[in-house]
């Protein structure tokens, strides 16, 4: 575009402009005064919100986006996505209610706005039409209303409805974002989760509706059909453009306030601000009383979640103790402990009934050895192609997610270990090399994995499958009988290292019930072990054990403890992520740079493995394949592994730490402070795309269990399964529910991903500061985000089918 035609498309209206200056000077007029007395609702930066409100808004309605508005879609739909999502929540920050009334004419207020104000059927009414309710269903009506190809057109055509569809996206976009803004002195009718479902269920309707217009194969609006070809645009191009732009910033727009809104309440329910409202109710009542209190009097107060009364105020305040009680949750005596459970607690409490587990594993594995061997060549006749790949891998992401680290709970592979050390009870094994204590050799194994995977299409080949099987169980019995402890589960088994990293996202940890118990203990029999069982294999110190990492849920620590004092206990999915503390036998997490680069691989791993197996990417390494004179796609396979699991994730370290240390003053990278510990914000959205993509293999292709075990039977002559359906082997319809289900994951996941990150700028970072300094990590989460979603709409290779 010429500069001449850029200054050309400008549409200055002379009597909006003056209209949106009338109201800055009258909001200023009412805001100043309020801000001079220090009023907490009126700082300065509200100001500041609402006059880059009212900008937007001129520069929607007055810029080049009115005037190409009418030749391309994307540029029609950045207006709309800036009337909608901008310019609201930017008035409406900036408190403008008692402003604009102050900022009035004396006389012209108390003629008519304070007495209609003062009318109770006004104020009813008024409480009505900013109901969350009422604002949900006004966006999503006029959103899909006005786009209507017949509307749409008509507001293209005539510059009176163009003005009407405008007044209406605001209008209802007021509505929409009054009750989570809760502009001053409004409060929100209903609780903070309800605003949270709110917003998402606003997003799942944002993404269809996006998707729509991102892979329709006709053009839509026939205006744009000859417009967009008349400046060289493809009207089909600009269309998919126009449903990117609402989809991915719309979506942003939805999820960030998700994420402010989750970050506040772990905040309110943190020690430290349990701790500050107790000092101010225990204030209240004492000056209540008669005299207030002096400000160095530690004032003691009941603390249930910290196991007894503290000296609010006094010196335990201080202490370092309050930080790795925050990191394990706020209370543990009166969280759900699942070995507490009756039935189910039984279940888990007896170390016989695990191992009766781990042995039935254990013949279930040699049962899918044998079928690798013996059954057929085509994967999803075979129980080496569909068992791995199809059932345990969706059901381990779900187990991770929802429950906790159940599979290396019950670990087959570690009987032989366990008959070994029975067998030769003096046997105490080599120490593990100091110079491979780390997780790097696990970052080459899990790259090499993702890449073999893809490269060399594992997943086709039962024979291999079986053979990785028997590897598997070898490479660890031998690592276990020469070296001390769990060697092999802490520095090499990737599948090992995948669920350490994504059960910091589980709602349950291995702890001690009363942290009291284990200070008075001396015996350590946790990880010191006892007379007839073993204490923890992997190092980790219960008392000072935090989250997930490293810690294989084997309960040897609960069996070794005479005390009976270690459970599973339930616990926020973010408290692991933002633990800066130090960790028994990790460490602190931001100055493991193996450790951050494990969660990185596994995190766009997640988007490598998943690109791979949709159409677009599969074409790309045909042709990539056939420009080369190449056999296979052996090659542009390995190089979308490099590049999405190596090359890009280094381009995103790099840009990301120097964005946010320059944002945050060039602070030193130590810390949370450096990309070391942003890393684990992204978590989040890595674990919700191997949640989707393995639960869609799960969900469509559960049934290949079945045909594979009536074929197995009719091998052995177990004719009562009888013949075996093939057609359950085959990929079902994706069920009406599953594609939602999957845009909420993917969301969910974001937002988590947002309260990371904006907690862990908050440990080194004032609020305002931390905002920005997180501002980069939450970019890349949304990036990841929207390839998510590009993914799930995509078709896909159906591997472990009879397709």
């Amino acid at each position: 575009m010429r500069s001449d035609a850029f200054l050309a498309a400008w549409q200055i209206n002379p009597w909006l402009t003056g209209w949106l200056c009338l109201v800055l000077l009258v909001y200023l007029r009412g805001f100043l005064p309020r801000m001079s007395r220090g009023a907490s609702a009126f700082r300065p930066w509200r100001a500041v919100s609402f006059a880059g409100g009212l900008l937007a808004l001129w520069v929607a309605v007055s810029s080049p986006l009115e005037t190409y508005g009418g030749y391309l879609l994307s540029v029609h739909m950045t207006q709309h996505l800036v009337l909608m999502m901008v310019v609201p929540p930017l008035v409406l920050a900036g408190n403008p209610g008692i402003p604009l009334m102050m900022g009035l004419p004396a006389g012209l207020r108390r003629a008519w706005i304070e007495p209609m104000l003062a009318s109770a059927s006004v104020r009813r009414a008024f409480g009505r039409i900013v109901h969350p309710l009422v604002g949900w269903v006004a966006l999503v009506l006029t959103t899909w209303i006005w786009h209507v190809p017949v509307l749409y057109e008509l507001a293209l055509v005539h510059s009176g409805w163009h003005t009407i569809e405008h007044m209406c996206f605001l209008l209802a976009a007021f509505l929409f974002w009054w009750p989570v803004v809760q502009p001053h002195p409004y409060k929100a009718p209903i609780a903070n989760w309800l605003l949270i479902a709110y917003l998402l269920t606003a997003d799942v309707q944002n993404t269809i509706f996006s998707a729509l217009f991102c892979f329709a194969e006709v053009v839509i609006y026939p205006t744009y059909s000859s417009t967009s070809p008349a400046i060289g645009v493809d009207p089909l191009r600009d269309q998919a453009l126009a449903g990117a732009i609402m989809w991915v910033p719309g979506s942003v727009a939805f999820l960030v306030p998700v994420g402010v809104i989750c970050a506040r309440i772990f905040e309110s329910r943190s020690p430290a601000a349990v701790r500050r409202r107790q000092f101010r109710a225990a204030a209240a009542r004492m000056a209540t009383a008669g005299g207030g209190i002096a400000e160095p009097t530690p004032v003691t107060v009941s603390l249930p979640q910290l196991g007894g009364s503290t000296p609010v105020g006094g010196p335990a305040a201080g202490s370092s103790a309050p930080d790795r009680r925050s990191a394990a949750g706020s209370s543990r005596k009166d969280r759900l402990d699942l070995m507490a459970l009756p039935v189910l607690g039984a279940c888990i409490r007896s170390r016989p009934a695990r191992n009766t587990i781990r042995a039935i594993l254990l013949v279930l594995a040699a049962v899918i050895v044998l079928d690798g061997f013996l059954g057929p060549d085509n994967e999803a006749m075979n129980a080496a192609g569909v068992l791995p790949f199809t059932h345990w891998r969706g059901m381990l992401v779900l187990a991770l997610l929802f429950v906790g680290n159940v599979f290396c709970s019950v670990c087959p592979f570690v009987l032989p270990r366990m008959a070994f050390r029975r067998m030769l009870p003096g046997w105490q094994g080599m120490r593990w090399p100091r110079w491979l204590r780390s997780k790097w050799f696990a970052v080459a194994i899990v790259i090499t994995w993702l890449w073999a995977y893809e490269a060399l299409a594992l997943w086709a080949s039962p024979l291999a499958t079986a053979w990785i099987i028997i590897g598997y169980f070898v490479v660890a019995f031998l690592v276990d009988v020469l070296f001390r402890g769990a060697s092999f589960c802490k520095w090499i088994c990737p599948i090992g290292q995948f669920n350490f990293v994504n059960s910091m996202l589980s709602p349950t940890v291995v702890a001690a019930r009363d942290p009291n118990v284990c200070t008075d203990c001396t015996t350590r029999e946790c990880i010191r072990g006892s007379s007839t069982v073993p204490g923890c294999g992997l190092d980790l110190f219960i008392p000072a054990k935090v989250g997930n990492l490293d810690c294989t849920g084997c309960l040897d620590c609960a069996d070794a403890c005479p005390h009976q004092n270690v459970g599973i206990l339930e616990r926020s999915r973010v408290v692991d992520l933002v633990a800066t503390g130090w960790r028994s036998s990790v460490g602190r997490l931001a100055r493991r740079t193996d450790l951050a680069v494990l969660v990185l691989v596994l995190v766009f791993g997640a988007y490598a493995n998943a690109a791979g197996m949709v159409g677009p990417i599969l074409s790309w390494q045909d042709a990539f394949a056939g420009q080369w004179g190449l056999g296979s796609r052996l090659l542009p396979a390995t190089v979308l592994v490099i590049g999405l699991v190596v090359v890009l994730p280094a381009i995103v370290v790099a840009m990301g730490g120097l964005v946010s240390r320059w944002l945050g003053g060039w602070r030193a990278d130590v810390g949370a402070g450096g990309w070391r510990g942003f890393v684990y914000a992204l978590l989040p959205i890595g674990a919700a795309m191997w949640l989707v993509h393995f639960g869609f293999h799960l969900a469509t292709s559960a049934g290949t269990a079945v045909s594979v075990t009536q074929r197995m039977g009719n091998d052995i002559g177990l004719s009562i399964l009888g013949s075996p359906e093939w057609v359950w082997g085959c990929c079902v319809t994706p069920p009406a529910w599953l594609l939602p289900l999957e845009i909420i994951a993917l969301d969910l996941g974001l937002v988590m991903s947002i309260v990371a990150a904006l907690r862990i700028a908050e440990t080194h970072h004032a609020r305002a500061r931390a905002m920005l300094v997180a501002a980069p990590w939450i970019l890349v989460a949304s990036g990841l985000f929207a390839f998510g979603i590009w993914v799930i709409f995509q078709p896909m290779e159906m591997r472990g089918t009879v397709l």
